[in-house]
C-alpha cells in the first residue's frame, strides 16, 4: 500500500506543470519526523511571494521504511554509526526559467531554461546522546528536455486558459544528473523542547552542482526535538517556528552552465558569470498532531549570477508517519 502511495505521487510530480525549482532539501534538521518510516509530499511555488520568474515551482515525494536499509542503492550512502538511522527514496522534478517566457528570443545575460529529473536514495543517522545528525543523499537522473519540463508547462498553461510559454527551444541539452551530497549539523544551545539552536555544514558534489555549505538553524515553540530518537505518539503534538541561513560557495552549477558532456547547447553562462557565494534564508511553522505533520514556509535567496538578482518563494508540505 505505502509503495502504491509513493508511485502516484511520483505519478504526480511526472504530470505536473513546469517544475521550476530550487533543489528541494528535506534532509534539514527543522524538517525532522520521529519515525522510521514516513510518506512525505513537498510543493514550492514563487507565487507564494507574488513572483514569476527563475524558481516557478517544485515538487517532491518521498518514502522511508525500516526495510530499506536492504535495498543495494543505500548501501552506497556513507554514514557514522549513530543511535537510529533512517533510509529512504524519493522522486524530485527541478527546472529553471529566465525572468520572461513570453519571448522567442534567447534572452542573454538572463538565466537559460533547464529542467532536471532525478531520483534520489538517502540516509539519515543521528546521534541522541551527543546531539548531532549526518545525512547522505545520492540523486540519479537527467537534465535536459527529457525530463518534460517543456511539454507540461505548455499543457498546464493550455488548460489554464494562460499564455503559451515560449522559448524552451533554447533550454539546457540532455545530459546525465548524478550527484552526492552530504550534510552535519550539531545542537548547539537549547532549552527542553522550546527552543534550540544548531549548526552545521556539508557539501555536494557532481554533475548537477559541486558546492560547499554552512548554516545556522533557530527553532521555538513546541519543538518535534529532532534529537529523541523517539516515535511520535498518536497523541503526541507539536508547532514551532523555525529560521534558517546558510551561506553556499557555488564550484559549478549545471542549471546555469550546461551540463558536463554536452558542449552545444543554444545557451548557458559561462563561469565567470557565476555568483560563487550565495545567501538564502528561510522561515516557516510546522505543526504535527499524531502522525500528520505540516509546514508552510517562505525563503529568500541573494542572486544566483552577477546579472539576475535576488529571489524569493514559498511552500507547504505534507507528511504521515507510518
Amino acid at each position: 500500500m505505502y509503495y502504491k502511495l509513493f508511485l502516484l505521487a511520483a505519478i504526480i510530480c511526472l504530470t505536473n506543470e513546469n517544475l521550476l525549482a530550487q533543489q528541494i532539501i528535506n534532509t534539514s534538521v527543522y524538517r525532522h519526523i520521529n519515525n522510521d518510516g514516513y510518506f512525505r509530499f513537498s510543493y514550492e511555488n514563487d507565487f507564494f511571494s507574488a513572483t514569476d520568474e527563475y524558481y516557478t515551482q517544485g515538487i517532491d515525494a518521498e518514502l522511508t521504511l525500516p526495510q530499506m536499509d536492504k535495498l543495494f542503492v543505500n548501501k552506497l550512502l556513507l554514514h557514522p554509526n549513530y543511535s537510529t538511522t533512517i533510509f529512504g527514496l524519493g522522486l524530485q522534478h527541478n527546472g529553471f526559467t529566465p525572468s520572461s517566457i513570453s519571448s522567442d528570443d534567447i534572452l542573454y545575460n538572463d538565466r537559460p531554461f533547464a529542467a532536471v529529473l532525478i531520483a534520489k536514495s538517502f540516509a539519515i543517522t543521528t546521534d541522541t546522546t551527543h546531539k548531532q545528525r549526518f545525512s547522505t543523499t545520492l540523486y540519479f537522473g537527467i537534465i535536459g528536455q527529457a525530463a518534460g519540463a517543456k511539454e507540461m508547462q505548455e499543457f498546464i498553461h493550455d488548460k489554464l486558459n494562460n499564455i503559451t510559454p515560449h522559448g524552451w527551444q533554447y533550454q539546457i541539452n540532455n545530459d546525465l544528473a548524478l550527484n552526492y551530497q552530504v550534510q552535519y549539523d550539531k545542537q548547539i544551545v537549547s532549552y527542553k523542547d522550546i527552543l534550540s539552536l544548531i549548526g552545521g555544514g556539508g557539501g555536494s558534489i557532481g554533475t548537477i552542482n559541486t558546492n560547499l555549505t554552512t548554516n545556522v538553524t533557530f527553532m521555538f515553540g513546541h519543538i518535534n526535538n529532532p534529537y529523541s530518537g523517539q516515535s511520535p505518539s498518536l497523541k503526541k503534538w507539536s508547532i514551532y517556528s523555525y529560521c534558517n541561513t546558510d551561506v553556499k560557495y557555488v564550484l559549478y552549477n549545471a542549471s546555469l552552465q550546461g551540463g558536463i558532456t554536452a558542449n552545444s547547447n543554444p545557451y548557458v553562462l559561462s563561469a565567470s558569470e557565476i555568483t560563487r557565494s550565495i545567501a538564502s534564508f528561510r522561515y516557516g511553522i510546522r505543526v504535527s498532531y499524531g502522525r500528520i505533520f505540516l509546514e508552510y514556509f517562505k525563503a529568500w535567496q541573494t542572486r544566483e549570477f552577477e546579472k539576475g538578482k535576488p529571489h524569493s518563494y514559498g511552500g507547504i508540505q505534507i507528511a504521515t508517519a507510518l
